[in-house]
């Protein structure tokens, strides 16, 4: 019997989609439900044309007619298996970001990823390794070694005593 009710459930739908027909609505949509109309009557084709028009403005809808294609752009990076090998696989994949630009006249660039303001553009990817190669770029000053190289007026006194109190006691320890 389920296997009866399961498989006329879906015919029934079928028919009722083939047909054209809609089920009546049933709760509390039936009170707003529209009667049927034919799928090629004047009335409903002028709602459809009222539907498809609308009186507000967008903005944000470039208008087609108006509208210049943008210029095609290459499909594919210049030598881009050398790219990946230098911005995936090189030893200076952990320090520098790359980035390819289709349209600028040294498209491989590099940033630093540590100091953000250090950056090298290429026309090659050979030149941009062999400029990557000769620079030493500066090393990241840690926050804890910053507050330790600044020394503090005190910092010497306290040093000078220190030094003091290890002389005293290695003069002791000669003496015994």
């Amino acid at each position: 019997m389920g296997y009866v009710v399961s498989l006329l459930i879906p015919l029934a739908a079928l028919l009722l989609r083939v047909t054209g027909q809609q089920p009546s609505p049933a709760g509390r949509h039936a009170a707003t439900a529209r009667a049927p109309e034919a799928p090629h009557s004047p009335a409903s084709s002028k709602r459809q044309a009222e539907q498809r028009t609308s009186a507000r403005s967008r903005p944000y809808a470039a208008d087609s007619r108006t509208a210049a294609a943008p210029a095609p752009r290459p499909a594919r990076i210049r030598d881009r298996d050398a790219f990946y090998r230098l911005a995936e696989l090189s030893r200076h994949a952990g320090l520098w970001s790359f980035t390819y630009d289709h349209d600028a006249l040294a498209p491989y660039t590099a940033r630093h990823r540590v100091d953000p303001t250090i950056v090298f553009a290429a026309s090659n990817v050979a030149g941009l390794e062999a400029t990557l190669d000769m620079l030493d770029p500066p090393a990241m000053l840690r926050p804890y070694a910053a507050a330790r190289s600044a020394p503090s007026p005190g910092d010497a006194a306290r040093a000078a005593a220190e030094r003091a109190d290890l002389d005293q006691h290695a003069r002791t320890e000669v003496a015994r």
